[in-house]
């Protein structure tokens, strides 16, 4: 779940909106070009600093934050008889 899963959702799955084809074109615009965005910061990275150095030190990165989003999306919904109390107003 903490492994392979975030691998999959963040990386793979949020890149192609094929759950929302039935809400038009925006969703697939917005997905393209955040994912355009995307491949030109590495790609400038990459050309930067080479894929070398590029990939062992962005991988893990993405990896890890990708599994602690899942975490704490996982320990959010441990506990459903809390609530949020707010700020007291």
């Amino acid at each position: 779940m903490f492994g392979i899963g975030p691998i999959y959702v963040f990386l793979l799955q949020s890149r192609l909106p094929l759950g929302v084809v039935s809400k038009g074109w925006e969703p697939w615009i917005s997905t393209m070009t955040t994912n355009l965005g995307i491949a030109v910061v590495a790609g400038l990275l990459m050309w930067a600093f080479g894929i070398g150095p590029f990939l062992p030190v962005h991988l893990p990165i993405v990896i890890a934050a990708a599994a602690t989003g899942v975490w704490l999306f996982y320990v959010q919904h441990q506990f459903e008889g809390t609530h949020w109390a707010g700020n007291g107003n």
